[in-house]
């Protein structure tokens, strides 16, 4: 008889773990938002210094915002700050809900269009058992009956392996991680995926399988998720920053640094 796979936590924190994959833990690591460069930062009296749809913020109107946070008067100012500040007052303005309608046609497109993923997934022992479960989903098995047959990480089994909805800023994208790069290669007209997850040194790689929740499968605890984490361009929003104070990057949707 095969010995029992060492149990693998996919969820991270989320769950207790038995041993979690290096590849894993990155998914329960929010980044730290945006990517801002030191210096200082001075005001102009008449241009907008940004701008979200036909909303402007003026200089007078950051001066006042940065002077509420204690900034020290007639002196340059943290750039840091003053973008942080934009920030703010950038996300105030896209805070209104978008059209569920909206919602239900760009979040089938997958991760990177729609700024969030909903997904569950099955740990294998190996790459044989992760491809036979594969068969099984794409021949129409319900997942449930395959995550019962083939998952090894009880971490998951309380929720059937349903990892639930995960905004698109808390998943590091181009860092080379496989199940990360399995996620956003899932959408609603490619609903599964395999990823090769490495074990701690000494111990076997195990095998994920990932399947994208379509939309109709959502329930109440993850449209929030979906709506509030919809990119800007998905939603059809201009978003300008003067470029003496940096660039909105509509990636993190946040203002970066130039250079």
């Amino acid at each position: 008889m095969t010995p029992a796979a060492t149990p693998v936590s996919t969820a991270a924190n989320l769950r207790p773990v038995h041993r979690r994959p290096p590849i894993l833990t990155s998914l329960a690591i929010a980044l730290t938002g945006a990517l801002l460069g030191a210096g200082c930062a001075t005001f102009s009296d008449n241009d907008a210094v940004a701008r979200v749809g036909d909303v402007e913020l003026s200089a007078d109107e950051l001066r006042e915002r940065v002077d509420e946070l204690g900034a020290p008067q007639d002196e340059a100012l943290d750039a840091n700050a003053v973008r942080q500040t934009i920030d703010t007052w950038i996300s105030e303005q896209l805070s209104g809900a978008p059209d569920p309608a909206l919602a239900a046609a760009v979040y089938p497109q997958g991760l990177l269009a729609a700024g969030s993923i909903c997904f569950e997934v099955i740990v294998a022992e190996s790459a044989e058992r992760a491809a036979e479960a594969l068969d099984q989903l794409q021949a129409g098995a319900s997942f449930g009956e395959v995550f019962a047959a083939h998952n090894i990480d009880p971490a998951l089994t309380q929720d059937e392996g349903r990892f639930g909805c995960v905004p698109g800023n808390q998943i590091p994208v181009g860092t080379g991680n496989t199940f990360v790069d399995a996620l956003t290669e899932i959408d609603d007209r490619n609903r599964f995926n395999t990823a090769e997850i490495e074990g701690n040194p000494g111990e076997p790689s195990v095998f994920a399988v990932v399947r994208f929740i379509p939309f109709d499968e959502l329930g109440p605890e993850d449209t929030p998720t979906v709506f509030a984490n919809m990119t800007v361009a998905a939603r059809g929003i201009d978003v300008y920053v003067d470029p003496r104070y940096g660039t909105f990057d509509s990636a993190s949707g946040t203002v970066v640094a130039l250079g």
